[in-house]
């Protein structure tokens, strides 16, 4: 080959590398609502899908509003960073509106990525509703369906749908944790007060900080039940996972045995009954 083809060549793979990334940082849409197409936020025209969270469960949209739930749906992908900015806005929201015990099912719908890297997301940035990949969980798919149907700006899009298929496109954006209420009124959700909101379960305390060759874990649970304890590393691979027979309702102390960890930063995932109720963050040191 001449050095001539082969300049050739590096040229054309440097423009394809560069059209690549210039692609994917343009799937990431601008914060600033004033670029942002406001047509067609409203539309009467659902579309059903369905999709299979990465922890197994099947989310089938119409079947879903016909329970007189109302469907949030976050469009994201892994590595956008918008994503991850306004992950915890919508963690927000999504607590403060019964955190799935109400009549608001908020689902994430991920675009490329894989169960595992969707996984490692959700930990790395504390995300606890249910989300489905793109790669297995058969999000892509449904993606498709919306961005085809209407104005499609970037990613995180916000979308409600309400129990009789109106779809409120593109809302709130960028978010707040009250923006969304309007939209949910509208739908007929009920709001979950504080007062009437269950006592959410979840991980209260870890200790030692930092951890050696065991980590008590205290939690609180709603019920009497089987927890596990599930132990991710920064990569979201899971490197421990240890149950728990009987957590009592209330209070309980865990303790997890790290003696087969490295010294590190990792993650610690509460889950009853394959749902995660809780992620914190801990290191162990020698």
């Amino acid at each position: 080959m001449n050095k001539t083809l082969q300049f050739r060549i590096l040229i054309a793979l440097f423009l394809f590398l560069g059209l690549q990334q210039a692609y994917a940082q343009n799937k990431c849409k601008s914060p600033d609502p004033s670029t942002q197409n406001t047509a067609a936020k409203t539309t009467t025209a659902a579309i059903d899908f369905t999709v299979i969270s990465t922890q197994g469960d099947t989310l089938n949209l119409f079947k879903t509003l016909d329970q007189g739930k109302t469907v949030f749906l976050d469009f994201f992908y892994t590595t956008c960073g918008y994503c991850i900015q306004y992950a915890p806005i919508i963690e927000q929201a999504f607590q403060n509106h019964g955190a799935g015990t109400g009549d608001i099912a908020f689902w994430g719908l991920d675009n490329g990525d894989s169960n595992a890297e969707v996984d490692a997301y959700k930990i790395a940035n504390n995300v606890s509703n249910p989300c489905a990949s793109g790669l297995q969980g058969n999000s892509d798919q449904a993606i498709n369906l919306y961005v085809n149907a209407f104005t499609f700006t970037g990613y995180p899009t916000y979308t409600i749908i309400c129990p009789d298929r109106t779809v409120h496109w593109d809302v709130n954006y960028p978010p707040n944790t009250t923006g969304f209420n309007t939209y949910f009124s509208q739908c007929g959700a009920t709001a979950v007060s504080e007062q009437n909101k269950p006592e959410k379960p979840g991980i209260k305390k870890l200790y030692p900080v930092p951890a050696g060759n065991t980590l008590t874990v205290e939690v609180v649970m709603t019920q009497t039940t089987q927890a596990r304890l599930e132990v991710y590393d920064l990569l979201g691979i899971k490197v421990l996972s240890q149950d728990f027979d009987q957590a009592m309702r209330g209070a309980n102390k865990l303790d997890l045995n790290l003696s087969e960890l490295r010294p590190g930063t990792y993650f610690v995932k509460l889950m009853q009954d394959n749902v995660i109720r809780d992620i914190r963050k801990f290191t162990r040191t020698e």
